[in-house]
Parts: C-alpha cells; sequence; structure tokens
C-alpha cells in the first residue's frame, strides 16, 4: 500500500449518449445488466481515471439514463476503483479501509460504502475491499452490473443499449458458436425477456436474486438452454406473478433437461 495521503473517492466515468463508453475506449466498463426500468439495460460507464460511486443520489448520475433506482440501495452504495488508483486504499468515513485478500495488480477493485442491504460480487458478499475480474456480476439492490475488462475480443462485447432481443438472437446464431453467454452476461436479462415475452402478453419481471442465478450460470447449452428454461418453468408455471422467482435448484435442474446447442 502506498503511504501517500488518500483523498476520498470522486466520482467519475465517462459514457455516450448511445450508453457506450466515452473517449476511452480501452477503460474497464460497468454495464447496467438488471434494472427494474427494462429499456435501461445495456447502459454502459467507463472508469476514466478516478472512483465511480454506485448509489441512489441524484447526485451521482452514474448512468446515461440517470439516477439508479432507488430501492434497497443505499445513497452511496458502492464504490468500485479504476486499476492505475489500487495501489492505494480508498477511504470511508475518513479512515483507510483494509483490502479483504491479496490485491491483483492491475485490477479495478471493488468497496461496500457501508450500505444498509451489502453489495455483492458473484453472489458473495464484499465486506472489505476486493479485486475485480472480466465477466464479474456485481449486485446493488434491486441492480446488476458486469464489469467488463477492454481488450475483449469481438464476440464478447457488449452489445450497446437499446438494441432488440431479436437482434441478439440473430448476432448468436451468425457467430456458429463463437458467441457464448458464459461470456457475454449482460446479454442474459435482454435475451431472457425477449424469450418470455413471446410466450406472454404480460409483462412480468424477474426478481433480482433470480436473474443472479442466471447470470452465475455456466451456459454449457447457450442461447438454446436459456430459451428451454424459460419455456419450461417461466412461461408454463409462472405466467400469472408480477415478480418471477427462480431458485438455484430450479435452474439446475432445468438446465439438464435443456436441448444441447444447436450451434
Amino acid at each position: 500500500m502506498s503511504d501517500k495521503p488518500i483523498r476520498p473517492p470522486q466520482t467519475g466515468g465517462r459514457t455516450d449518449e448511445s450508453g457506450g463508453p466515452g473517449e476511452d475506449e480501452a477503460a474497464p466498463q460497468l454495464v447496467l445488466a438488471c434494472c427494474p426500468d427494462l429499456a435501461r439495460l445495456g447502459e454502459r460507464v467507463a472508469l476514466c481515471g478516478s472512483a465511480l460511486i454506485i448509489g441512489r443520489s441524484e447526485t451521482l448520475p452514474l448512468f446515461p439514463g440517470g439516477p439508479l433506482p432507488g430501492d434497497k440501495m443505499s445513497r452511496r452504495h458502492a464504490s468500485v476503483v479504476p486499476a492505475e488508483l489500487a495501489d492505494a486504499p480508498t477511504v470511508r468515513g475518513g479512515a483507510a479501509t483494509a483490502p479483504a485478500m491479496p490485491l491483483v495488480r492491475g485490477r479495478s477493485l471493488i468497496e461496500d460504502l457501508g450500505s444498509t442491504n451489502g453489495t455483492f460480487l458473484n453472489g458473495e458478499k464484499v465486506d472489505l475491499l476486493t479485486s475485480l475480474s472480466h465477466g464479474d456480476v456485481i449486485r446493488a439492490g434491486l441492480m446488476l452490473l458486469v464489469y467488463v475488462e477492454e481488450p475483449v475480443p469481438e464476440s464478447q462485447k457488449p452489445f450497446p443499449a437499446g438494441r432488440s432481443g431479436e437482434e441478439l438472437v440473430s448476432f448468436y446464431r451468425k457467430s456458429k458458436g463463437a458467441a457464448r453467454l458464459s461470456e457475454r452476461k449482460s446479454d442474459i436479462p435482454v435475451l431472457f425477456y425477449h424469450f418470455l415475452h413471446q410466450q406472454l402478453d404480460a409483462r412480468p419481471l424477474l426478481s433480482v436474486s433470480g436473474m443472479e442465478l442466471l447470470m452465475l450460470h455456466p451456459w454449457p447449452g447457450n442461447i438454446d438452454e436459456m430459451k428451454s428454461i424459460v419455456d419450461l418453468q417461466v412461461a408454463t408455471r409462472l405466467a400469472d406473478m408480477e415478480v418471477l422467482a427462480l431458485t438455484r435448484e430450479v435452474v439446475s435442474r432445468l438446465a439438464k433437461a435443456a436441448p444441447p446447442a444447436a450451434d
């Protein structure tokens, strides 16, 4: 750790009007992958040299669509620190915090800022400063964010916000297996709702814990497995619910029943 004076993290990051990264295309990104407002799925913000504060405060317009919905999210919920600042601890309430584990040089870090409901990384609660890896899933309140490190192969680049599920399905089919859900986690909510809305006139939402399970699933059957899970479970058994719920056991059982990948 550095002996230099530590300054509190500042909000930062750049976005463009399309929800994509700003000037620094090679900077790591956070992709909004689960949100009660489905129109905002895929919004992105780049980490460009300063810490990003995740929270519900109106002074923290982290993404192009404005402040994040505040349900179960604290005003200053968590901080993501870019790699170039990772040689120093962040500051919480005037005191420097220690890392949860040996930090990996060159990787961004995440820290919970004393939030009421906690911050979770790949399903595990974040208690102290922790290194991030490409594809990590962050849960804060009712939001899921995917951490994306650049550069990544073209088959792994996140789609811009606003692209339709139909466009995504076409992209996967044309890739002939090169595009994998396990490597493109921010696609999972868009595809889930695309297949769901093909089956239902209603527009129920999947619980954030259910979506988190889907995003952490390995998806050996790729999008055919996703469609099978929607067809077998959600559309036929949970169609009358405003908020859908899935458990780890249900996802595991349905995945075994899903057809092999066609691509």
